[in-house]
């Protein structure tokens, strides 16, 4: 951090500016300055560890005064299958970056490396439990053994005793068998890179049908050479078929698990991947087609290969800058899409607003009291009318009434003449059954009684 913090005092120098900086020139100006800066090896302790989805590894590296930021991205991981936890020490090769809308330095991790010493058993099953876990056990993938190899290639050290036992056990049971020697450094530190140089050799010469990698016995610390996660990785990619003879019978190292075969010692891998002469008379037709398709498997697998290491030779900022310009095309359109939606929105607004000012409660109590006061004077004008016209006709009607009344042609000097009963007496005749009548003048009646009848 201390080195980080002079670099930018140098780069930086507090002078006096005739047009202070935005935001955006400081940092953009601290971004280059602190990738000028050559990569640092830097050591600390993990924490707040974070790995989303995308692959990548964000944590924090601290000491007991101070902490950074740290991105490993998935591009540099491939190489490591180092299982990265809380609290564990490390030593971290890296550049620095800037987020620049953040202003938020951090670190680049380009390589990573525990740190502390462990027993070698406890790093032995460390190594054993993530390549299982990737599957390099796995039975499936196990390649058989040819059973007619015209070449062997032998993966061991050119002076070591396992050499000469190898040697003797294949002249004696497979004379005819040509055996390639790929030299190899078989203890030390060395010897993991000098294991893989010279699988990736063999390979290259595709010249062997089956690869015996091994060493003659030693101390648990000389073999460790064998337990190598490169080494396993190189074993597990290699298309030839591999059978391992390291130490002897009760040592097991990573190599003896990621490979098609193990055999206990170096002699019986040479016997264990070579037929006797009986049963390579009998095999010879098989061989052949065994081969043919040894062949065009071992083509299959380098072109496999080659792409793949054709496919991470893409320069991350491409993908980066296409991401980009993906990122805000996006951006354009969804803006787009909310002014629009706005805009739908506003205008919708306004409509519902219209339709609810035509149906106010007001305006139509204004309407419906119009309409009420105008039904009212035309129901007052209706029953003027016909009270006039019933008033016409109860006149005419009393008019008639009184020139047809009775009492009209009483006041004449007439008569009415009913028996008791008011029933009419119209003939003499029908007086003559009465003892009594009623005789009704104009103004009051009186009561007659019939003593006689007389004839006109």
């Amino acid at each position: 951090m201390t080195v980080i913090n002079t670099a930018l005092k140098t780069a930086l120098p507090l002078t006096s500016q005739s047009t202070p900086w935005s935001v955006t020139v400081l940092n953009r100006h601290v971004k280059q300055t602190l990738s000028s800066c050559s990569t640092l090896w830097i050591q600390g302790e993990i924490s707040n560890l974070t790995q989303p989805r995308s692959g990548h590894i964000y944590f924090t590296l601290k000491d007991s005064q101070a902490q950074v930021a740290c991105a490993w991205f998935k591009i540099r991981q491939q190489q490591y299958s180092t299982q990265l936890k809380e609290g564990l020490h490390v030593c971290v090769q890296a550049r620095i970056g800037l987020y620049e809308p953040r202003g938020h330095y951090q670190l680049i991790i380009e390589q990573l490396h525990l740190l502390g010493e462990g027993a070698l058993y406890q790093a032995f099953e460390q190594l054993k439990k993530e390549l299982n876990a990737q599957g390099l056990f796995n039975p499936e993938h196990k390649k058989p053994l040819p059973k007619l190899p015209q070449t062997i290639g032998l993966i061991t050290s050119p002076t070591g005793a396992a050499i000469e036992d190898i040697s003797a056990v294949l002249k004696r049971r497979y004379p005819l068998a040509r055996v390639i020697l790929y030299p190899a450094t078989v203890q030390g530190e060395h010897a993991p890179q000098s294991l893989v140089q010279a699988l990736k050799q063999a390979v290259h010469h595709a010249q062997a049908d089956v690869l015996i990698l091994s060493r003659g016995g030693g101390a648990y610390e000389d073999l460790w050479g064998f337990n190598d996660a490169s080494l396993a990785q190189q074993i597990f990619q290699c298309p030839i078929p591999i059978i391992t003879g390291v130490g002897h019978e009760t040592d097991t190292t990573i190599a003896d698990f990621v490979a098609d075969v193990r055999a206990p010692t170096p002699s019986a891998a040479a016997e264990n991947c070579t037929p006797d002469q009986q049963e390579l008379i009998s095999s010879l037709e098989h061989t052949y087609h065994t081969a043919l398709r040894q062949i065009q498997h071992r083509y299959q697998q380098a072109t496999q290969h080659f792409k793949q290491l054709q496919a991470r030779c893409q320069h991350p900022r491409e993908k980066l800058i296409h991401q980009q310009q993906a990122c805000d095309h996006l951006e354009r359109i969804l803006y787009q899409s909310l002014q629009q939606r706005l805009t739908h929105q506003r205008h919708y607004i306004h409509l519902l607003h219209a339709r609810l000012m035509r149906h106010s409660p007001h305006i139509n109590i204004e309407r419906l009291t119009k309409r009420l006061e105008h039904s009212t004077y035309q129901n007052h004008l209706l029953i003027q009318q016909h009270m006039k016209r019933a008033q016409t006709l109860c006149a005419q009607y009393a008019k008639v009434l009184e020139t047809l009344s009775p009492l009209k042609i009483l006041a004449r000097g007439y008569a009415c003449v009913t028996d008791l009963n008011q029933n009419p007496i119209t003939t003499a005749q029908a007086a003559q059954t009465q003892t009594h009548l009623q005789i009704h003048f104009h103004d009051e009646a009186i009561v007659a009684k019939i003593e006689a009848s007389t004839q006109d």
